[in-house]
């Protein structure tokens, strides 16, 4: 067995995974509640997820991406651009003003989730994780 086969990973994977599932729970509280504020549905948030990267897609596109069948996707894009997230031209759905300070206002509170999680490790795990992610080439 060579030390970059998968069975050598197995304690990483075990570290990894622990400290993911509480990030995971900081995150996911606080994306959940966003979610609910805004009171998107299921569909809705799946396809604006997919669109928050800002590019412009068909509505086939996002059905890929956001996991969802094209027949959930379509009253979820109409329900979006309703509500002035998205606007559609060519069969090309994009990111309104609107829809870009909403996609802005999720990615900081994701942010702020990781940065509570972070706060509430203990100094010796926040050194671990930092030399850790240090180590991590791009």
């Amino acid at each position: 067995m060579s030390a970059d086969s998968p069975s050598s990973d197995a304690g990483l994977v075990e570290a990894l995974s622990g400290r993911l599932e509480r990030l995971e729970l900081y995150v996911a509280r606080e994306l959940v509640d966003w979610v609910e504020g805004a009171t998107l549905s299921f569909a809705e948030m799946r396809v604006f997820l997919a669109m928050a990267d800002g590019r412009p897609r068909s509505g086939a596109d996002l059905a890929e991406a956001a996991g969802l069948s094209v027949d959930l996707t379509y009253p979820a894009l109409h329900s979006l651009t309703v509500r002035g997230w998205l606007s559609e031209a060519n069969r090309s759905h994009c990111l309104t003003a609107l829809g870009k300070e909403k996609a802005d206002s999720l990615s900081a509170t994701r942010h702020a989730a990781v940065e509570s999680f972070i706060a509430s490790l203990p100094a010796d795990e926040r050194q671990d994780l930092a030399v850790g992610l240090a180590s991590v080439r791009p």
